[in-house]
């Protein structure tokens, strides 16, 4: 998954909407999204997740959250559309969908563990410190980058 800091952050040449001179999705997510519905298909799915993602990486997260929402209807086995809807949760304070998303976009790419602190934080808001225990074990039993190992310390030292 490649959409949680809004930028590419791994893939090759990356397919562009029209009049996107500043955010281009991953190859890969564009990929997922031809996979999933077809190249054409794809292609518009493509334009209205790289919008959600300006409006995201923008803090318009009502605007994200609208896209985001339809999107998952629309491509529920879509390992970034569910990434990306979980992150506007999370921002928007809707840690319980924000956890239901983040989730199943973890189970959609293999248990990527990259997603794992802002679950493990949705757990800490909500009062589940047994769970947000669970989770830190988890995540460090994967051994993920020292980033986001770093991000799970900080949840778990709130």
């Amino acid at each position: 998954m490649g959409l949680a800091a809004t930028t590419p952050r791994r893939g090759g040449p990356a397919r562009r909407g029209p009049g996107d001179r500043d955010f281009s999705l991953p190859l890969e997510v564009t990929r997922e999204l031809d996979t999933a519905v077809g190249r054409a298909r794809g292609a518009k799915l493509a334009d209205r997740l790289a919008a959600a993602s300006r409006a995201y990486a923008r803090d318009r997260y009502p605007e994200a959250f609208r896209i985001t929402k339809t999107l998952v209807g629309q491509v529920p086995e879509s390992a970034s559309a569910r990434e990306l809807h979980g992150l506007v949760c999370y921002r928007m304070g809707r840690f319980r969908e924000a956890i239901r998303h983040l989730d199943a976009a973890r189970r959609l790419s293999a248990d990527d563990p990259s997603q794992l602190p802002v679950i493990m934080d949705c757990h800490r808001a909500l009062g589940h410190h047994r769970r947000l225990e669970e989770l830190w074990q988890e995540l460090r039993a994967a051994s993920p980058d020292a980033d986001v190992l770093a991000e799970g310390r900080l949840v778990v030292a709130a």
